[in-house]
Order: structure tokens, then sequence, then C-alpha cells
């Protein structure tokens, strides 16, 4: 549901009896319940690299409260102990993934998936540490996605590793229980962690990044579907052009926020404010009508 709904011209002169589009459309779906699906919005994202920790930053723009919080972290290590994560407080580890190949360099590869749900406002260039105890190279991308429920958020997840391969597969371990629901994909290979160059997400997966733009060390790294219907074993393939590779994926789906909205009129204000008010306006018609989540 856009943050903006238009009927009709916002621009034009309205008779004195003349009922607006906007009304209109708001008693009809209101006779009609108007329960409408917010659905799954990637607000925006961003990555760092390190050896140890890295420390991507909300870089494009504030976080808002009540967001779900989603964080991919990739490492390689040699040791048996794959390294511990420690992640910034409040979050929680949704799915992880991790294989000893015993060949490789960085013979121990790991993917894993944490996420914060209602999470609390960040102020623009804030960022958030995610640090390994033992760790060849590490890659931590971040991103900030609304309409997903504000309480447990988590629901299905699954794993899979494959050997000298050019792509792998994973699915959820279970169906999904709800619909839609948003689903996060992690991948590592073995690759340095500038040099990952996975890609070729499949259907109906988009880059967690900017498209393929965001460079060897992250592109496809994680990966997003906005929209999965309830009753569905989610499955994701995804390839690596650096090399055959040792690689290993996750993936976690969470539950996308239904609610009911309300049609508020003009929500009480003399004039249409620049931006809709959560507490009061989920969002507003063209004469400045909005629509509410409470009455």
């Amino acid at each position: 549901m856009s943050n903006t709904m238009k009927f009709g011209c916002a621009t034009a002169t309205r008779a004195a009896f003349k009922i607006s589009a906007s009304f209109i459309a708001g008693i009809v779906l209101l006779a009609l319940s108007g329960q409408a699906h917010a659905g799954a919005v990637l607000e925006q994202s961003s990555s760092a690299t390190g050896t140890t920790s890295a420390a991507p930053a909300w870089s494009t723009k504030a976080v808002t409260a009540g967001h779900l919080l989603i964080a991919v972290v990739q490492w390689q290590t040699t040791t048996a102990s794959n390294g511990v994560v420690t992640a910034p407080a409040g979050w929680a580890l949704a799915a992880a993934s991790s294989h000893n190949f015993g060949t490789s360099s960085a013979n121990i590869v790991n993917a894993n998936i944490y996420y914060y749900e209602n999470g609390p406002a960040r102020a623009k260039s804030a960022t958030e540490t995610f640090s390994v105890s033992s760790s060849t190279g590490i890659v931590v991308q971040i991103a900030e996605v609304s309409g997903i429920v504000i309480s447990g958020s988590l629901d299905v997840a699954g794993t899979q590793n494959a050997a000298g391969a050019t792509s792998i597969t994973v699915s959820s371990s279970s169906a999904t229980s709800t619909g839609p629901e948003l689903a996060i994909g992690a991948f590592g290979t073995d690759g340095s962690k500038n040099n990952q160059e996975l890609s070729g997400a499949s259907a109906p997966f988009f880059d967690l990044g900017s498209g393929d733009v965001s460079g060897p060390a992250t592109d496809e790294l994680g990966t997003y579907s906005p929209s999965i219907s309830a009753g569905t074993i989610v499955t994701e393939t995804i390839s690596s052009n650096n090399k055959p590779s040792n690689m290993v994926a996750a993936i976690a789906t969470f539950k996308v926020s239904t609610a009911t909205y309300y049609w508020a009129g003009a929500g009480g204000y003399a004039k249409r404010p620049p931006s809709p008010p959560a507490a009061k306006c989920y969002g507003y018609f063209d004469d400045g009508g909005c629509w509410s989540t409470t009455s």
C-alpha cells in the first residue's frame, strides 16, 4: 500500500457540493472492511568488510523505529572453532550455515542471517558492528525493511553447502506458515572478502544491495524476496562467477504485517503535513484525507 494514495487530481478545483474522489474511495473501501497489506519494503541497505570485524552504516537515511533490521554476515576462517560472532545488542540469529571444506586456504566458510525485529530508531550514519573471534575476512551487509510484524516475525529457515561448485541451491526446512512473507538469503564462498562474485539469484529473489552494482565483495551476498506466498517451501539458487567454489547458503523468512486500515477523513489536521505521522495516519489521499490503523 503506497504511502501516498492518489484518487483523482489533487490540483482540480472541487465545487462546494462535489464529494471528493478520495472521500468516495474511503467510504467504499471502508464498506468492504478495507483490509490492506502494507507489504515488505526494502528501505535501505549498506555493507562493510574487514578482517575480524565490520561496521556498515545506515548511510542512506535514519532508521525508522518499528522496522525489521537484517544483517547478512559472511566470513572464512581456518580454525576449527569457526570463530564466534559477536552481534550488536538486540540482534538475534535467524539462520547459520557453516561447513569445513578441508582443502580450501580458508577452509571453513560461514554465512549467517541476523535480525532485529521492531528495531529502534537509528540516526543516519549510525553503524552496526559485527565481529568474529577468528576470521581471515568478514563481510557484513545490513538492511532496513518496513511492513514486518513487530513480534514473532521469524517463520522458517534452512541451510545448505556445496563443495567445488559453480552454484548452490538452498531451501527452507518447512513451508511458510503465513503469507505474504519476506525471504532473506545469505551466501558465501571461499573467495576473499573482496571477491565473492556471486550472481544470478533465481526468481523471485533480488540483490539486497543496489542491484548488481555493489561490487564483487557484496554482489548478491544477501538477497531478498518481499512477497512469498503462504504454504511455500522457499528455494533459491545462486551462482559463483569466481571459480568452482566451496559455497554455503542460508535462508530465512519473516512474516509481513497485515492490518485493517480505517478511513480517518482529514485526520484532524488544519492542512496536510509533509509526511504521514505514524501515530495517526498510515497514508494520504490526494486531498489530505488519510487512513489510520486505529479508527
